[in-house]
């Protein structure tokens, strides 16, 4: 795995941390915040729900700049998320009680197109529902208590990252 992005300043990382130790704790409100490469909050928005919508106005705002949320129901990044990275974001980002987990173009010159972003979303769901039946199954035959949606995501990201030309990323919080 790659290590997740380093050049952005120590003062912007704290910033979107703790950001990101706000966001973390909501349980019924997902809540995102992008903000400029320099550390300047351009645009928070909440919603009760599972999905945030952005008008064609604020997704201009992710260009160039990091996309942060939390998440209600999964950890790591949903595919809906990566199809973020066709807007050409510096960084995506999810934070939940355990992880901070990060998505980026390896090439950010080489955008996802509207096509690639719909054949990885489809790739993603059908690879998570593989891994979700592969689980369970091991899980009947050993005895043993499956993987969760998070792990499950974060296989699938493992998996497709190099794919697409994605970096992704986990660390614990």
């Amino acid at each position: 795995m790659l290590p997740a992005r380093t050049d952005l300043a120590a003062n912007v990382l704290r910033k979107i941390e703790k950001a990101e130790n706000g966001i973390v704790r909501h349980e019924l409100i997902e809540e995102t915040v992008i903000f400029h490469i320099r550390g300047d909050e351009l645009l928070r928005k909440r919603a009760r729900g599972v999905v945030i919508h952005f008008t064609d106005e604020e997704l201009v705002r992710v260009a160039g700049n990091i996309v942060t949320h939390n998440h209600l129901e999964i950890g790591s990044l949903s595919a809906h998320d990566a199809c973020l990275l066709q807007h050409k974001p510096y960084e995506v980002r999810v934070v939940d009680e355990q992880y901070r987990y990060s998505m980026r173009l390896d090439d950010p010159s080489k955008p996802l197109s509207q096509q690639q972003s719909a054949t990885m979303q489809k790739e993603a769901h059908r690879l998570e529902r593989e891994l979700q039946d592969e689980l369970a199954e091991r899980a009947l035959r050993q005895g043993e208590r499956g993987k969760t949606s998070p792990d499950i995501m974060h296989e699938v990201w493992l998996r497709l990252a190099s794919k697409y030309g994605l970096i992704y990323h986990r660390e614990r919080r």
